[in-house]
This record gives C-alpha cells, structure tokens and sequence, in this order.
C-alpha cells in the first residue's frame, strides 16, 4: 500500500551515529497514504500512533490500564475486542487499538478504509 510518515509537532527523530536517526521514545507519528484513491495524488491521514503518555485520547494514555481503556470506549458506545496485551474499540469503521506490550506500548488510531473515494479520516 505505502504511505509516508511525518512526525507530530514538536517530535523529531533523535540522531544516531553514523548519520541514522532513531525513533524518540515518546512521539505522536501520522501515516499517509494515497489508498484507495491513486489516480489524484492526494494524501490522507489513515493511521496516528501514539507513545507519548502527555497525549491523550477520550481520557486515556499510554500510561493507562487495558481495564481503563476498556471502561472509556465502552461509556462511548464502542465495541470492545480483547487480544491479550492489546485491546481493540470499534466504533463504525474507526478503530482504536491499545497496545500494552513491553515492546511497544502505544495507543492507535486508524479507520478501516475501502475502494471508494473521498474517505478521509
């Protein structure tokens, strides 16, 4: 599919040796892609990953508990899938996915997209 990602304001990639940079730990970084619509050249957010626990989202960070994050979406009318160490909310085609693995624990937000055009998120 590809996509390009950009940093949030105020997050910068942290330089490495070598002239390599490396992922801060805490970062807001939104995907764009072209899909589903390649003929016009335009770009659009279709996912925002979050590890920066300053950023919040209804109430819930990635310092929260997968029971507070339960609790939040649910009180919003979200569907709830329980994957272990991530969680999912659905609501219509937004998802928010809960990740509190020790390798990654960040919060994202993507919406699931189809073939037809003018879907923007």
């Amino acid at each position: 599919m590809g996509g390009r990602q950009f940093y949030g304001k105020g997050y910068a990639p942290v330089s490495v040796d070598d002239d390599q940079n490396a992922r801060p730990d805490a970062y807001v970084i939104y995907t764009l892609t072209a899909y589903p619509d390649y003929s016009d050249d335009g770009l659009f957010v279709t996912r925002i990953k979050i590890t920066d626990p300053a950023v919040s989202i209804y109430g819930i960070s990635c310092n929260s508990s997968l029971d507070e994050f339960d609790r939040a979406f649910q009180d919003l009318g979200c569907e709830i899938q329980d994957n272990g160490a991530w969680h999912i909310a659905t609501y219509g085609k937004t998802k928010v996915i809960f990740n509190v693995s020790d390798d990654d624990r960040s919060i994202s937000v993507s919406v699931e997209i189809t073939n037809r055009n003018g879907i923007q998120f």
